[in-house]
């Protein structure tokens, strides 16, 4: 197993990376860790093409309840159906990683990543996307990555980076969600109240800064 350990030029956090230990016949696994939270992705791909006319990517992001410590309430004391959060979260993961595949590849691709430990002060898109992009980027697959992603929130008087809005002691004008590759911008989402037009665009300056750290 390699384990390496990289912190955040943007805030305290420190983030372990675990290979070769989960996993081992996934075309890529890495598991993440961050402060109690541990997340672990892996990507599985089918090795003969499909017949479509799109890229077959499936990405699915699940919380157990025994990462918080619960058991299900249910009477055979089983995980559930996905929640709302967790199909949002697939999706934001999902957009960030399938404009980075060829567009003619037809490869059937599961990205699969799963929450076992949780730490309330962690950002889970931003692991889960972390996650997901380690494990594809060191498969064999024909990914153009690495994809890196964060959260940045305003709170009308400060721009901050890897929180979420629980964080912020002021309420939270701006919360943007941003992915980027070597290339440059991939993805980004968010929302807000009213604000001028030159705070948005003040935004995605603050995210291009995040990227040129990284890359």
């Amino acid at each position: 197993m390699k384990r390496w350990k990289w912190k955040s030029p943007f805030s305290d956090k420190e983030y372990v990376f675990e290979v070769g230990k989960y996993a081992p016949r996934a075309n890529g696994a890495v598991g993440v860790r961050e402060g109690n939270t541990f997340l672990l992705a892996t990507v599985v791909a089918r090795k003969e093409p499909l017949p479509l006319d799109f890229v077959p990517l499936g990405v699915e992001y699940r919380e157990r309840y025994s990462a918080a410590g619960r058991i299900p309430r249910n009477r055979t004391r089983r995980e559930g159906k996905i929640t709302d959060e967790e199909i949002l979260l697939s999706r934001l993961v999902d957009r960030s990683l399938r404009p980075l595949f060829a567009p003619r590849y037809r490869f059937e691709t599961q990205v699969l990543i799963h929450l076992f430990s949780l730490d309330e002060s962690s950002d889970l898109a931003t692991l889960a996307l972390l996650a997901s992009s380690l494990a594809l980027h060191i498969s064999d697959l024909p990914w153009e990555g690495p994809v890196v992603g964060t959260r940045l929130l305003w709170d009308g008087k400060n721009w901050h980076f890897e929180k979420e809005a629980k964080e912020i002691s002021r309420e939270v004008a701006l919360d943007f969600f941003f992915s980027f590759s070597p290339a440059g911008l991939v993805m980004v989402e968010g929302e807000g109240k009213e604000v001028e037009e030159s705070l948005v665009f003040k935004a995605f300056e603050q995210g291009k800064s995040f990227s040129t750290h990284l890359f």
